[in-house]
C-alpha cells in the first residue's frame, strides 16, 4: 500500500514537468494502475481510489493539451485528413481523441465536483461518468438504459388528477396514453397540448425534454414530468422555477426493470400560471409493485 500511495504522488508531480505527449502517458498508465490497485483495497474506502482518479484525468488533460497543437497542424495537411497519423503516433483513433477532446473542455472544478460526488454517493468514477455529470446528467443515470417504464401505479395516481390525453415520450410497449409519441415520431419535434405525461430518458437528453416541456406550458399546455431529483442540474433548476415540484420521500420508487430506482425521483408539474413551489410527497407505494 505505501509503495502505490508513493508512486501515485510522485506521478503526481510529473504531470507538473510533462513536457512530451509520451512522459504524460506515462503518468497516464501509472494512474491506471493504481486505480486497478485501490480497487481491490475496498477496507480503505474510497478516497486513495479517487486520488488515483484524479491523477489520471489530470494526465490525460496534460497529454491532451501537448498533443493538440501537432494534431491541428495535420489537419491542415494536403489531404485534409493527415492528422489521423499523428494520433496513431500515440495509439489513439478519431474517436477516442474526440472523447479526450470533449474531457479536456470541461472545467477543472466540474472533474473535482464530480469526484467528490462519487464519494459521497460510493460510486467508481469513469470517463464515460464523467462526461455524462458534465453534461447535466448527474449520478442519477445509473443503469445502461436510459428508458425506464413508468410505474402503473405512480401513472394512475396522477391520471386521476390530470386527466392525461397524451404520452409525449413513449414506445409502442410503454405508452400510457392512447395518443403518444415514440421514438420514430420524435415528441421533441411535435406540438404539446392540453394534459401532457413525460418520463423522459435518463441520459443525457433530459435537458432537451425538460426544455421542451418549459416551452410547452408556456404556450399553454400542462406537462407532468417524472424525472430524477437532481437537484443540482441546471434542468431542474429551472424547471423548479416556474412549475410545482413534489419530491418523493416515500423511499426510491420501485420500477418495472429493477427493484428501486439507484436515485431519488421527483414529479414536476409545468402549467401555464402554475407558481412555482416544491412540497415532499408521501406516497403509498403498493406492496409488489
Amino acid at each position: 500500500m505505501t509503495n502505490e500511495l508513493a508512486t501515485l504522488s510522485a506521478a503526481e508531480k510529473a504531470i507538473e514537468v510533462a513536457s512530451t505527449p509520451e512522459e504524460s502517458q506515462a503518468v497516464e498508465r501509472i494512474a491506471a494502475a493504481g486505480i486497478a490497485f485501490f480497487r481491490k483495497q475496498e477496507e480503505e474506502g474510497l478516497g486513495n481510489l479517487l486520488k488515483a482518479w484524479e491523477v489520471f484525468f489530470r494526465a490525460r488533460r496534460k497529454t491532451t493539451e501537448l498533443i493538440a497543437p501537432t494534431v491541428r497542424q495535420g489537419q491542415h495537411g494536403r489531404e485534409g485528413d493527415t492528422y489521423v497519423t499523428f494520433l496513431a503516433d500515440y495509439g489513439l483513433d478519431k474517436k477516442q481523441w474526440s472523447r479526450r477532446t470533449r474531457e479536456a473542455g470541461i472545467e477543472w472544478q466540474t472533474v473535482l465536483n464530480y469526484l467528490d460526488g462519487c464519494g459521497a454517493n460510493e460510486i467508481d468514477p469513469s470517463i464515460a461518468g464523467l462526461l455524462k455529470f458534465s453534461s447535466g446528467a448527474g449520478f442519477y443515470q445509473s443503469s445502461e438504459s436510459v428508458e425506464w417504464s413508468t410505474p402503473q401505479w405512480l401513472f394512475d395516481l396522477l391520471d386521476t388528477e390530470f386527466k392525461f390525453k397524451t404520452d409525449v415520450c413513449a414506445s409502442l410497449d410503454n405508452a400510457k396514453c392512447k395518443v403518444y409519441f415514440d421514438e420514430k415520431m420524435n415528441g421533441l419535434e411535435q406540438d404539446w397540448g392540453g394534459a401532457c405525461w413525460m418520463n423522459p430518458p435518463y441520459g443525457n437528453e433530459i435537458s432537451k425534454w425538460m426544455e421542451k416541456a418549459r416551452q410547452s406550458a408556456m404556450d399553454g399546455a400542462t406537462v407532468v414530468c417524472l424525472v430524477p431529483g437532481a437537484y443540482e442540474t441546471r434542468w431542474f433548476r429551472e424547471s423548479a422555477q416556474m412549475g410545482e415540484v413534489r419530491l418523493l420521500n416515500n423511499g426510491r420508487v420501485r420500477w418495472q426493470e429493477m427493484s428501486a430506482a439507484p436515485f431519488p425521483s421527483a414529479v414536476i408539474i409545468l402549467a401555464p400560471k402554475k407558481r412555482a413551489s416544491v412540497k415532499f410527497w408521501s406516497l403509498e407505494q403498493p406492496n409488489g409493485v
